[in-house]
């Protein structure tokens, strides 16, 4: 597996990766746009999903290793660079880059945390006791969950 080897194909591999991570937001994004249409059409499309049972596990597997893919990749490379060359420059000049390549390590980790924090309250129910009883009275109302 040459890829694997290759830093030129590890970064192949994070770009696949981010792209498969994109398009699920994407997906998810127009998914979740359904709120816009009222409690029924959002509750419709959550039940939609939870009734597709083991296909939701195996796109969440599939997704999870995009996700380790991509992380374990940009963490190695980054590594990679830094023993490429361990001494610290005289002069710091700047490269051209733009504010997204520049943060791009926090922006990831805020978003690893959101993900952490969505996936605790839609997919495995665990709710701060700070939501109204309506919601936990209603399992299955996302909307409620949303809104709360």
């Amino acid at each position: 597996m040459q890829i694997l080897t290759n830093t030129v194909g590890r970064k192949i591999l994070m770009a696949v990766s981010g792209f498969f991570m994109l398009l699920f937001v994407i997906t998810h994004l127009l998914g979740n746009s359904t709120i816009f249409f009222g409690q029924s059409a959002l509750n419709t499309y959550a039940e939609k999903l939870h009734s597709l049972g083991p296909l939701v596990w195996a796109f969440r597997a599939f997704m999870l290793a995009m996700l380790g893919i991509h992380v374990i990749f940009g963490v190695l490379l980054t590594l990679e660079n830094w023993a490429a060359n361990p001494k610290k420059y005289a002069v710091n000049k700047k490269l051209k880059t733009n504010f997204s390549s520049e943060t791009m390590i926090w922006t990831g980790v805020l978003l690893f945390a959101f993900l952490v924090y969505h996936l605790l309250q839609f997919t495995l129910r665990v709710t701060p006791d700070i939501l109204p009883a309506a919601v936990a009275e209603r399992p299955g109302d996302v909307y409620s969950m949303v809104i709360a």
